[in-house]
């Protein structure tokens, strides 16, 4: 029984690990959904593996099915399961799969529509709040209570340009050219 339940968890990586955008994702900045593709891939390595399985299972007869547990056919002690009781399991485990993958393939699409959409709503490159310096045309420093800044507050207060009465430094000469 242990076995039976984890080759179910095993055929479905996508049902427990996939997740797709919220439905209200257009009105949230920022949301989390799945967009890497390894469960989904996985579920499709799971799935072809039990198709072959079953193929498999299909070609070989009875007798080499009794065969490779070690006994003979007829023999009501060898194998639990039939080798057509083998296919049916492989076969639900492969459709398990397939549905997993096709869950996880689709959440995953959708989780990377979502996130580019939104991406897209995004100005692209326009300034953070707080960033320094501030763009230009908006006035700064900030009015309001919390202004002077307090001693080690950021963004640093204004400095005086030096047009507003500091002294402006003294040319600097040119050097001589080196001797060739």
């Amino acid at each position: 029984m242990p076995r039976l339940i984890t080759l179910f968890v095993l055929s479905g990586c996508s049902f427990a690990f996939v997740s797709g955008p919220p439905a209200n994702y257009r009105q949230v900045p920022y949301f989390n959904c799945t967009e890497s593709r390894v469960a989904p891939v996985l579920d499709t390595v799971w799935t072809a593996l039990m198709a072959l399985d079953v193929l498999a299972l299909g070609v070989e007869n009875d007798a080499d099915w009794a065969k490779s547990a070690g006994c003979t056919a007829g023999d009501p002690s060898c194998p639990a399961i039939s080798r057509h009781g083998a296919m049916m399991l492989d076969g639900a485990l492969g459709i398990a799969g397939a549905a997993a993958m096709l869950y996880g393939y689709t959440k995953t699409g959708e989780c990377r529509q979502a996130k580019s959409e939104v991406a897209s709503r995004q100005q692209p490159y326009g300034p953070m709040p707080g960033s320094w310096p501030p763009p230009q045309g908006q006035p700064y420093p900030p009015q309001g209570p919390s202004y002077p800044p307090q001693p080690g507050t950021w963004p640093p207060p204004q400095q005086p340009t030096p047009t507003q009465g500091a002294p402006a430094s003294p040319p600097v000469p040119p050097q001589p050219a080196p001797a060739p």
